[in-house]
């Protein structure tokens, strides 16, 4: 058997016994994946709030945990972390260091030549793009509305203040593309976006693994589903979701359709007038609109459950303003729950107009409560499009395949 190739990850997944219930599921997949194949050795270094770096294996995964700190001027972590990956790195000797996305400081360590070998670059989501989006479909009145006591308190949490900081990651984001060779993404547009930032780039085009409760979840049937349900979830309920566009849609709705219920899984943070203000301003809404009792919040969810929650949905909406994938719009075809959809960033790559996903304008409360109620209306329309979705599954396995494949190719270069 040939020798396995040692591949050291960086990023913010954590590798531990508790299912995970939020950003970065894929990563876990992969991971699985990659040590059953029997050809990667993997080793990882992630954060969390610990007082010291500190080794943590999990199964066959060798992997350490650095400090969550605040990040300098420059975009970095203290000095004493540094050392401490750097030290780490020069001892695993890694043939390939993969840095799982540019959101944080990882990707800058190369850039800075503070590691070096043959590194690998995942993009998952682009906060000089994002940032564009944190005020569409709101007004100003709505802006100011979504201050309360918290954001006073504590003014980076404002949405104005989460677009600023954004915007100024937005740089250190370019320095970390236009200083990586290798980089991997899932979808048309977060190339187009990577190619105007480095156009002498080698870029890989790769699929993030699914869960395995999605890859064997029961197709979802119309005479299971709940009447007028509908279901959505986000990882974190911020603005550039467009959730805000979903609840004005909802209370569109409820005049032909007056049973309606939309039970949203997320995590929403604190609750009452210390809770994040956008989330209290969404509340105030839906009570100033008179669908309070057409609303249920769930919180965040394990995988079986928002199987679960598909299932039982009528139609499946996905409103958000930007997305450089989509694993919960890939989630709900591997169900094939009817989903809704707005035509945004790398959304209309995953399926086709009314045959596997209804796509809407992003932004447009209108023309999303009109999809939904083509659903609503249509049975044979419900099952047709349910049918083409769960038909248009990816497997699994390629996407391991197709991920040792691009190691061995960087291996090669």
């Amino acid at each position: 058997m040939d020798k396995k190739i040692k591949v050291l990850w960086m990023g913010a997944g954590y590798f531990t016994d508790k299912k995970p219930d939020a950003t970065g599921t894929w990563s876990h997949s992969m991971a699985n994946e990659l040590v059953k194949s029997g050809e990667i050795e993997l080793y990882n270094i992630t954060q969390s709030s610990v007082k010291s770096t500190l080794r943590e294996d999990f199964s066959s995964i060798t992997q350490w945990v650095i400090p969550s700190s605040k990040l300098n001027r420059s975009g970095l972590p203290s000095k004493s972390i540094i050392r401490d990956i750097v030290k780490i790195t020069a001892e695993v000797k890694p043939d390939i260091i993969h840095i799982w996305g540019v959101e944080s400081f990882w990707g800058l360590l190369k850039a800075r030549n503070l590691i070096s070998g043959k590194v690998i670059l995942e993009i998952q989501g682009l906060k000089s793009e994002i940032h564009k989006y944190f005020y569409t479909a709101l007004t100003y009145k709505d802006i100011i509305a979504s201050f309360g006591l918290r954001e006073l308190i504590k003014s980076s949490d404002s949405i104005i203040s989460q677009k600023r900081s954004f915007k100024r990651w937005g740089k250190f984001e370019k320095e970390i593309i236009r200083n990586h060779f290798f980089i991997t993404t899932q979808s048309d547009w977060v190339r187009s976006h990577i190619r105007n930032i480095n156009k002498d780039a080698k870029l890989y085009e790769t699929k993030m693994l699914l869960r395995e409760e999605f890859k064997n979840a029961e197709k979802w049937n119309y005479d299971s589903c709940i009447p007028y349900s509908l279901f959505t979830t986000f990882s974190s309920i911020v603005s550039y979701k467009g959730l805000h566009v979903l609840i004005d849609a909802i209370a569109i709705l409820k005049k032909d359709f007056p049973s309606i219920k939309l039970n949203i899984a997320g995590s929403t943070g604190r609750q009452g007038i210390l809770g994040y203000g956008y989330y209290n301003w969404i509340k105030k809404r839906i009570n100033k609109l008179g669908i309070k009792e057409s609303v249920n919040w769930l919180g965040p969810l394990k995988a079986d459950e928002i199987v679960k929650n598909l299932r039982d949905a009528n139609v499946n909406v996905i409103p958000s303003f930007v997305e450089s994938y989509c694993m919960a719009l890939d989630e709900a075809i591997h169900v094939g729950t009817p989903t809704v959809a707005s035509f945004a960033g790398a959304m209309p790559e995953l399926g086709k107009h009314k045959e596997t996903v209804y796509y809407f304008q992003s932004g447009d409360p209108i023309m999303c409560a009109d999809a939904i109620a083509s659903f609503f209306k249509n049975r044979a329309f419900s099952e047709n499009v349910s049918e083409n979705a769960y038909k248009s599954r990816s497997a699994n396995s390629d996407k391991c395949s197709l991920q040792l494949e691009i190691y061995r190719d960087v291996l090669n270069k």
